[in-house]
């Protein structure tokens, strides 16, 4: 039996993040947790230098990215492996994989940090009905920008729904071509989880892992440190 040839490796570009960088994505997602946009406040994690936004990284790829499908048709799943600082200078890697897949892979001086997984999404024909909850009605709220992170008890917002509001016409602007594969409410919706980890839930210490998202339906997980 033949050997299969490996897939082939394009250099799609490469990015050094700055803090300029660092506080356009917070006032565009309303992420403004410390670790990213406060060099003071970063001297205490072990790079000793602002955190590059995760989300952030992962729109950089889909902005780069040549593409493959339909607009809007697409599942993307993310893993932050390794944290990108400001002034590390981050290569794209692109591999197409034979089943259709497109494999992005951020990578600082060999290491992979952030790794994108694109691929087409498949109609399941049902169409979207939101969250099914059993039991009593749960309390919702409204989530407006904040200052500053929450930093709440562990479990406190177990319970509940929040609303978080869309911003997509500053994203657009930004991430052009994220924003034609993604749509204007998906690349918000993506951006909008940065928010929503960063600043709410669990806020001031949070760290992204990954996330997953369909066209219709977002679901992020977070690692328990």
């Amino acid at each position: 039996m033949g050997l299969s040839t490996p897939p082939a490796t394009t250099i799609l570009g490469e990015k050094a993040f700055t803090d300029r960088d660092q506080r356009d994505f917070a006032s565009a997602s309303g992420d403004w947790n410390p670790m990213h946009v406060d060099a003071i406040a970063a001297r205490r994690l072990l790079s000793g230098r602002q955190v590059v936004h995760g989300i952030h990284t992962l729109i950089h790829a889909l902005n780069l990215w040549s593409g493959r499908g339909a607009p809007g048709r697409l599942r993307v799943s993310c893993t932050f492996a390794n944290p990108v600082n400001v002034g590390d200078t981050c290569v794209f890697y692109q591999v197409d994989e034979d089943d259709g897949r497109t494999r992005i892979t951020a990578m600082v001086n060999g290491l992979a940090c952030t790794e994108v997984m694109i691929e087409p999404a498949q109609d399941s024909g049902v169409p979207d009905r939101g969250p099914i909850v059993d039991g009593p009605e749960l309390a919702r709220q409204r989530m407006r920008d904040l200052a500053r992170p929450l930093d709440e008890p562990p479990g406190s917002q177990v319970g509940g729904l929040i609303d978080v509001e869309a911003r997509g016409e500053s994203l657009a602007r930004g991430f052009p071509r994220a924003a034609a594969w993604l749509g204007r409410d998906g690349l918000s919706a993506v951006a909008r989880l940065s928010f929503f980890a960063g600043m709410v839930c669990p806020g001031l210490h949070s760290v992204f892992w990954s996330v997953q998202s369909t066209p219709v339906t977002l679901q992020a997980t977070r690692s328990p440190s």
